[in-house]
Order: C-alpha cells, then sequence, then structure tokens
C-alpha cells in the first residue's frame, strides 16, 4: 500500500454497506453506515467501528479486500484483523499498523471488509469524502448516518432468547 508518513491528520468519510451474510444477501444501501474516520486511526479503528455501528457482539476474525470489485477475489489485496493463528508469512500487514490516511483512498474508491469466516459478513466500503470536514471536539471514528436496521449476528441464537422470554 502507498504511504505518506507525516500527512497532516484528516477526516475520512465513508459508507460501509452489509452485502451479505450468513447465506443472506441484501439490497445495495439498503442497510449502511457512513462512518467518519481520522487518517492517523487505524483498519483495526475501522473494524471496531463498524462493529459496533452493525450491533455486532461476539468477536470474529476479520480482513480487509483491496484492488478487487467483488468479494472472495484470490488475487486482491488483502489486510487481516490480528489472527493469533495466522502463519505470518501469510500476512503483509495487519490492521492495526496500518493507518487509513496510508491507504491514499480516492472519493469513490471501494473496497471490502469480510467480518466472521464461518458467517462471511461480507461489507463493501466506498469512500464518499476523503476530506470530510474535521471536527476537533469530536470523538473519533464517529457514525454519523444509519440507514436500515442491523441484521442479527446470530439469528437462530437470537429468535431462541426471545421464545424464552415469553
Amino acid at each position: 500500500m502507498a504511504k505518506k508518513k507525516g500527512a497532516a491528520k484528516r477526516c475520512i468519510r465513508l459508507v460501509v454497506d452489509v452485502w451479505f451474510g450468513r447465506g443472506l444477501r441484501f439490497r445495495k444501501g439498503s442497510i449502511s453506515r457512513t462512518i467518519d474516520i481520522l487518517s492517523d486511526q487505524t483498519l483495526d479503528d475501522l473494524h471496531w467501528a463498524i462493529y459496533y455501528a452493525f450491533d455486532r457482539y461476539d468477536d470474529h476474525l476479520y480482513r480487509f479486500y483491496f484492488g478487487t470489485t467483488k468479494p472472495y477475489d484470490r488475487n486482491a489485496y488483502h489486510i487481516d484483523g490480528y489472527n493469533p493463528f495466522a502463519d505470518t508469512a501469510e500476512t503483509e500487514e495487519v490492521a492495526n499498523e496500518v493507518l487509513m490516511g496510508d491507504l491514499d483512498l480516492p472519493p469513490k474508491a471501494t473496497f471490502f471488509y469480510l467480518f466472521d469466516f464461518g458467517d462471511d459478513w461480507w461489507h463493501r466500503i466506498t469512500v464518499l469524502d476523503p476530506d470530510a470536514p474535521y471536527d476537533p471536539n469530536k470523538s473519533y471514528p464517529d457514525v454519523v448516518k444509519k440507514k436500515g436496521d442491523s441484521p442479527p449476528q446470530y439469528e437462530m441464537w437470537e429468535e431462541e432468547s426471545e421464545d424464552e422470554d415469553d
């Protein structure tokens, strides 16, 4: 990935669409979160912003994919979240070491985020504004817009726990 060390802090506005997961497909843009993140924050910070923005509660492995227009592309460049089971030779970079500003993402650039390698929650991330207004009084990353209800992480478990309350 291209590196621009020492660049001034700036805000990057992203829209994160749930594409599919647990075998379910979602219409483009029907479930999304708009997130502002700072250029000096990491991909791991973005992971946690997405995790909480979509009401997840059970942490799993995750990976970001760049240079592709589709999921499961073996030729895509990927950056993993911390994985204690990974062969370090497999991963060139890990998410907690990659700054958002170092990705040099232009407007309308897209990349993918995969959460939970079993249920395969795929998200398409689009750069809305790589130079969004920065507010030093705000806490970042910040979810600035929500569209649609979060799909349940584990639908079967959630239905069972609701039935038990009756």
